[in-house]
């Protein structure tokens, strides 16, 4: 585009972008703002912007004029950053979207930082979920180690996080130290203070105080031994004894203990006017129940499957089975999924029997389909197995 043929040049870095002022203001309110108020940049030829990539800030421009635009994993965080500063509304909701479809255990720690630091709350509650639910996995992963040490201690504090053993917090803050341990060792005492010791055993904490690197740190090895004086019933406090640990110790003893934040949910209508199944789940904050989604997988032109079945496996939701129209043998033979935090559906598998009115069970990670009536209204006496970790 030619600069004599536009009326406003936005400067990043070293790059020039010719634009028309009323182009922008129709696809940005930032910018409508801009070019309307009484402010230097509504008459200056040129503005300069800051605090965002060249690339970013073109791909924003391109989008006004051509409307068309294709996130990427490599480019979509800095093209949300600047579609949220610009108030690329359009660009920010597709940007969202990918990064919901995208969402894996490998990025959802990043992916929480970013929707932290813009105040996006639909992708921070999905990706939050994922970063805690998957936490065993996540520590081990390369955007934990890259974690600043407020980002650390922000995470390993939280509530919710699934684990079987506070030793599993433990390793994670070693893992996170010897990752940089010139640097970060200093951390050392501040991240303990992270694990629920309350939920941890004598034999636990005695592993703890034999690992090398507590050892070598004079301050944590003070603390882990107050803690453990306290554990073994120590109320005097004797010569030797620094009053500040042992106050740091009682605090950490009596710490909440982490609690999965889970919450009921039902299957059900959404109304007495609409038939469609959808699932229900109670807001404890609110003390109301919120609808989460629409069951439209065992649905077909506008019926509803009878006698489907659900389950939940983690996060979750199987749905399987049904007969849409009673003796008509129009099955659902379809097996789906829901991931909660990511909100979007996967078929799972095809359904080795048509069948209806099941019995579904779970163990380890298996799915099991017991009996319910088949074609012809046959009554099953088989059970089959769905592994859900394939």
């Amino acid at each position: 585009m030619e600069e004599d043929e536009t009326d406003v040049i936005l400067i990043c870095g070293s790059h020039r972008y010719p634009c028309h002022r009323n182009i922008l203001s129709q696809h940005s309110p930032y910018f409508q703002a801009m070019f309307t108020s009484p402010m230097l940049e509504s008459t200056s030829k040129e503005i300069t912007l800051k605090d965002v990539t060249p690339s970013a800030l073109k791909t924003l421009i391109d989008f006004a004029y051509t409307h068309k635009f294709q996130a990427t994993t490599r480019t979509v965080h800095p093209v949300l950053e600047a579609a949220c500063m610009f108030h690329f509304e359009t660009i920010e909701k597709l940007c969202i979207d990918f990064l919901l479809s995208n969402l894996t255990i490998k990025n959802c720690l990043s992916i929480m930082c970013c929707a932290d630091r813009l105040g996006i709350s639909q992708l921070l509650r999905s990706s939050r979920q994922m970063v805690l639910w998957e936490f065993t996995t996540v520590v081990f992963g390369k955007e934990f180690l890259q974690l600043e040490a407020p980002g650390v201690q922000m995470y390993l504090s939280n509530d919710g996080l699934r684990l079987k053993s506070e030793i599993q917090v433990f390793d994670a803050i070693n893992k996170w130290i010897e990752h940089e341990p010139e640097v970060r060792n200093k951390c050392r005492i501040k991240l303990l203070e992270t694990i629920r010791f309350g939920q941890v055993s004598q034999t636990e904490l005695g592993d703890m105080l034999r690992e090398e690197r507590v050892r070598n740190d004079a301050e944590c090895a003070q603390l882990l031994m107050s803690i453990r004086k306290l554990m073994r019933g120590g109320r005097n406090r004797k010569s030797g004894d620094l009053l500040d640990d042992l106050l740091v110790a009682r605090r950490l003893l009596e710490a909440p203990n982490r609690v999965l934040p889970m919450v009921p949910a039902v299957i059900g209508r959404g109304s007495e006017e609409d038939d469609r199944p959808v699932v229900m789940y109670l807001e404890v904050g609110k003390r109301e129940v919120v609808c989460l989604c629409d069951l439209n997988k065992v649905m077909s032109n506008g019926h509803v499957a009878t006698g489907f079945r659900s389950c939940i496996v983690g996060q979750r939701i199987y749905l399987m089975g049904g007969e849409f129209y009673l003796g008509c043998s129009n099955w659902n033979e379809s097996m789906w999924s829901l991931d909660t935090f990511c909100n979007s559906w996967h078929f799972e598998t095809k359904l080795p029997t048509k069948r209806r009115h099941q019995c579904v069970c779970v163990l380890d990670q298996h799915i099991y389909l017991i009996g319910g009536i088949g074609q012809f209204r046959v009554v099953l006496d088989k059970v089959e197995r769905y592994d859900t970790t394939d």
